[in-house]
C-alpha cells in the first residue's frame, strides 16, 4: 500500500472546509484547517475532535512532511501496512459521519 495518500488529505480538507465553511484563504494547511472547525476550547466535543484528528495527522499526510511544528509526534517508520490501512479506515469513517 502507498504510505503517501493525497486523496485521504483531499477528502478530510474538503469535508472540513465545505461542512464548516472554512476560509482557505486565511487556513491553508491541514492542522490550521481542523484547528478553524474545532475552535471551541470550552467545548468537550470539539476539543476530542480536534485531537482525534490531528493526533493522526502525520498519518493522513506524507510521513516526511515538516509543518513548522517541532512538536508534531512521527509516526514509527516501521508501521505496517495493515495497520495503515486501519488507520486511513478510521479516519475515513470519522469525517463521512461528519
Amino acid at each position: 500500500m502507498e504510505r503517501t495518500t493525497f486523496r485521504l488529505v483531499n477528502a478530510v480538507e474538503k469535508k472540513l472546509v465545505e461542512k464548516f465553511k472554512i476560509d482557505t484563504d486565511q487556513n491553508k494547511q491541514l492542522g490550521q484547517i481542523i484547528n478553524a472547525a474545532y475552535p471551541d476550547e470550552k467545548d468537550i466535543v470539539q476539543i476530542r475532535n480536534r485531537i482525534r484528528l490531528t493526533s493522526k495527522k502525520t498519518l493522513i499526510k506524507e510521513f516526511n512532511h515538516f509543518e513548522g511544528n517541532l512538536s508534531i509526534f512521527q509516526p514509527a517508520i516501521d508501521i505496517t501496512d495493515q495497520a495503515l490501512n486501519k488507520e486511513r479506515v478510521d479516519i475515513t469513517n470519522f469525517v463521512n459521519s461528519l
